[in-house]
């Protein structure tokens, strides 16, 4: 199942019932288009390394439709390299 980031924020802001579905989520599952949106939204580097942090911590695989040229997107917009996830095979 991919996790939508609204979904993402939504825990992150504290929603009880968010938190407690993406704990019986493990591994997340996330599309590249939802991590570069969690990646926009960082006011900083420090909140963006507690999204990778918070990603790494729940296993979290991208899902990236066959095409991994969008890998090259988000180290470009994010300015760091996303070796820590799992690339599964879709």
């Amino acid at each position: 199942m991919l996790i939508d980031t609204d979904v993402l924020i939504w825990m992150t802001r504290g929603h009880a019932g968010a938190a407690a579905r993406l704990q019986t989520l493990l591994p997340w599952r996330i599309s590249a288009v939802t991590y570069i949106e969690l990646a926009q939204g960082c006011r900083n580097k420090q909140e963006l390394a507690q999204i990778k942090k918070g990603l790494a911590l729940s296993q979290t695989q991208f899902w990236i439709n066959g095409n991994e040229s969008c890998i090259v997107v988000i180290d470009l917009l994010c300015n760091t390299l996303v070796s820590w996830f799992k690339f599964p095979r879709c």
